[in-house]
C-alpha cells in the first residue's frame, strides 16, 4: 500500500501529495482587462482592419470592429509586462462567422487569430491574412450546393471592383 501509512519512507514529492497543508499557496489571479470588447470603446484607427471590414461588406458579410485592452499571457502562463490592445473584425453571413484579431506588439501590430466558423463544421484556423481572405472571401469556402462538379460562382461586379482596387 502506498500512502501515508506506508511502512517505508517515501520520496519527498510523494510525501507532499499527502500533506496538503505544506503545499504552496495558489498563484495570483490573472488581472482583469482594462477595456473589454463589450465596453464599446473605439480603438486606434488601423487601415488594415478598416480595409478588411470594407472588403467583407463587398462580399456580403456584415461586420463590426471591436477593441479590447489587457494583459496577454506569456509563454509561462503569466500576464505580460504591460497591457496590449487588440482590434477584432467580427464578421457574420447567414450561419457563418469569421473573426480576425489585430494585436498590438512591442513595436508594431500583427494579425493574430484568424478563424472561420461555419455551421456543422469544425472551426478553421488560418495562419496568415492571405489564407484567411481565401477562406472567407474565396469562391468556395463551404459545401457546394450544386454538387462537387459545379465549379465556383463567377464574381459579382462589386467583387471585381474590389479585386481591381487591391482589396482582395
Amino acid at each position: 500500500m502506498i500512502g501515508p501509512s506506508a511502512p517505508y519512507p517515501l520520496h519527498p514529492d510523494v510525501e507532499a501529495m499527502y500533506h496538503r497543508d505544506k503545499v504552496a499557496p495558489p498563484a495570483e489571479p490573472f488581472p482583469a482587462p482594462l477595456i473589454t470588447s463589450e465596453d464599446g470603446v473605439d480603438g486606434p484607427l488601423k487601415t488594415a482592419v478598416a480595409d478588411l471590414e470594407r472588403m467583407a461588406k463587398v462580399f456580403g458579410w456584415s461586420g463590426r470592429i471591436t477593441y479590447a485592452k489587457g494583459w496577454v499571457m506569456n509563454q509561462y502562463g503569466r500576464p505580460g509586462a504591460e497591457p496590449r490592445g487588440n482590434l477584432a473584425v467580427r464578421l457574420a453571413r447567414g450561419r457563418e462567422r469569421a473573426v480576425a484579431t489585430y494585436q498590438e506588439g512591442s513595436s508594431s501590430w500583427t494579425w493574430d487569430m484568424l478563424y472561420l466558423l461555419a455551421a456543422g463544421q469544425a472551426p478553421r484556423k488560418a495562419t496568415t491574412l492571405a489564407e484567411f481572405q481565401a477562406m472567407v472571401f474565396g469562391p468556395v469556402h463551404g459545401p457546394i450546393l450544386g454538387g462537387p462538379m459545379h465549379g465556383p460562382k463567377r464574381p459579382t461586379p462589386a467583387q471585381w471592383k474590389a479585386m481591381r482596387e487591391g482589396l482582395w
